[in-house]
């Protein structure tokens, strides 16, 4: 599945969630929160949750503040209000482990 709009969050417990807004439209938007994640494929911008489900990030993370806002609440309700948004630092890091390389920028 391809992602657009994304936050990683970081629990308590360690586990990592991909924090994603769907569809979004004035007034309205989905936010969905995966299982833990499972494996990462820096090279092609890509996680994989503990239920074998694939998500292609297909640029850096959301930066738009209400977009921001909107992804961190619905995480918070969905059971991660003390999670840590740690999105900045993963996407510098699959940045580097793929060369530089911002291959699935939005432009």
């Amino acid at each position: 599945m391809e992602v657009q709009s994304w936050r990683l969050i970081k629990a308590p417990s360690g586990e990592l969630h991909l924090g994603t807004l769907r569809a979004p439209q004035p007034g309205r938007a989905v936010v969905r929160l995966t299982s833990a994640l499972a494996a990462f494929d820096m090279a092609a911008s890509a996680v994989t949750t503990a239920s074998g489900r694939r998500y292609v990030l297909m640029g850096p993370p959301e930066s738009r503040s209400l977009e921001c806002m909107a992804i961190r609440n619905g995480a918070a309700q969905l059971g991660l209000a003390a999670g840590i948004d740690i999105s900045a630092q993963f996407w510098a890091q699959m940045h580097e482990a793929s060369g530089g390389c911002d291959c699935n920028s939005r432009g």
